[in-house]
């Protein structure tokens, strides 16, 4: 026996079995492969069977929620058929009310229930109230809020239709008046206001005094009386504060009065014929507005009319001119009407101008007030209404035309200088000469 032999075989002569490493390898990888499919395979079935189970339940619960549906909608149908029934029934019933009806209405003469009463003319009641008796609710209403007002016994009005800016001050035309509905009589009254931010105020038919935001006021000597059921005469003022005007408290001779913002009632002390919204004077009759500012005989229209030649001025006939003009402003800011009036007389003021050699009055112009008095609209001017008792009867385009008269009269020229588009003291400030409030179109009407 060979070597080669001898090698291969065992003790005892039995034949040994070599293996290669690659082969133990590869019989250890087939291994491994054959473990992980068998894992694969047990997850893929348990995966299966969980959904399996879940699909069951879901059909299940479908299933019985189907019944459940059914269910109520044989339910709703039972409804539906009893809710039939029963209208069925109500027509019926109203058919037979309705021939009732026409039975008595035939036995009756044929006439049905008035539509007066809260009544139709089917004899069914109406909710909503006849007009008559709409408008005598109306009245007792308007005539409770006046029994209110005299059910107080003194209450403060005031309103402020007119505002402008002054740098940072917020001025306002003021208009108020105090009634007195206590049963006694007041004299020498005096009043004291509480007006957030208070700054300055110019007043008229009285004297005022501002102390912090304290405005007191005092009365002049016509309006000194203020009988029970009266109301104080006149009084106004332009006032500055910071803000908005807001009045938080009212008194009158120390007596606490209910305020009341918005519309002024006129004095009840007085004859009013005023269509400017301010008020005469106790006893004064209204003047005749027309002949008032009428111009006179000796006036003729274009008769002062200038012009340039070179850097001269002419009159007609060829005279030379000179001017000296002021300027006196208002009718820009709010007041309506020059300011200083509360507390200053037109007709002194425009012979006073004359007397100091000017023979020119420069009127600056808001063009937004310009194209009210176009429209028919008369802002109310602010002046002194014991002062200047003719005016009282004016609205304030009729009052410039009686200045016009007066400056005539007195020999000056007046120059209209349309200085801002917006009634307001700061207008002429803005970047343009048109605004949100005066367009271009406004500015040139």
């Amino acid at each position: 026996m060979s070597e080669e032999n001898k090698d291969k075989l065992g003790e005892g002569g039995e034949e040994k079995v070599v293996v290669s490493k690659k082969t133990m390898m590869g019989l250890i990888i087939g291994v491994n492969v054959v473990v992980i499919a068998l894992i694969v395979t047990v997850v893929c079935m348990a995966v299966f069977r969980k959904g399996k189970d879940e699909l069951e339940t879901s059909d299940t619960t479908v299933s019985q929620k189907s019944d459940t549906d059914d269910k109520a909608d044989d339910g709703a149908d039972e409804d539906e058929a009893a809710d039939e029934k029963s209208e069925d029934k109500d027509d019926k019933d109203d058919k037979d009310k309705k021939d009732d009806k026409k039975d008595k209405s035939s036995k009756s003469g044929g006439e049905e229930f008035p539509s007066a009463g809260g009544y139709t003319a089917g004899g069914e009641k109406s909710d909503s109230k006849p007009k008559d008796e709409e408008k005598k609710s109306e009245d007792k209403s308007s005539e409770d809020k006046k029994s209110d007002d005299k059910s107080d016994p003194y209450v403060f009005y005031y309103s402020g239709s007119n505002s402008w800016m002054d740098g940072d001050i917020t001025m306002t035309g003021m208009e108020m008046s105090v009634r007195n509905s206590s049963g006694d009589a007041l004299n020498n009254w005096k009043i004291e206001l509480t007006i957030d931010g208070l700054d300055r105020c110019e007043g008229w038919c009285g004297t005022y005094k501002c102390d912090g935001n304290t405005l007191t006021i005092t009365p002049a000597e016509f309006n000194k009386d203020l009988p029970s059921g009266s109301s104080t005469d006149g009084l106004g003022c332009n006032i500055g504060t910071k803000g908005a005007l807001k009045v938080t408290s009212a008194k009158v001779s120390g007596h606490d009065c209910v305020i009341k913002e918005g519309s002024v009632p006129k004095s009840s002390n007085n004859n009013n014929n005023n269509n400017n919204g301010n008020n005469n004077n106790s006893g004064q009759a209204a003047v005749d507005v027309k002949a008032l500012i009428t111009r006179t005989d000796k006036a003729k229209q274009g008769d002062d009319w200038l012009h340039t030649d070179g850097n001269k001025i002419y009159d007609k006939d060829g005279k030379e001119v000179w001017l000296t003009g002021c300027n006196w402003f208002g009718y820009n800011t709010g007041t309506n009407l020059f300011d200083g009036l509360w507390n200053g007389v037109l007709t002194e003021s425009v012979v006073s101008i004359a007397d100091h050699g000017f023979n020119l009055i420069r009127v600056p112009f808001s063009a937004e007030l310009i194209n009210q008095w176009a429209a028919g609209e008369y802002p109310r001017a602010n002046y002194n209404n014991a002062y200047n008792t003719e005016l009282n009867s004016m609205n304030s385009l009729e009052i410039f035309d009686y200045f016009l008269k007066l400056a005539e009269e007195n020999g000056m020229k007046v120059m209209i200088d349309i200085h801002s588009a917006n009634t307001d003291a700061a207008g002429h400030n803005a970047n343009l000469w048109y605004t949100d409030r005066v367009g271009v179109d406004e500015f040139y009407a």
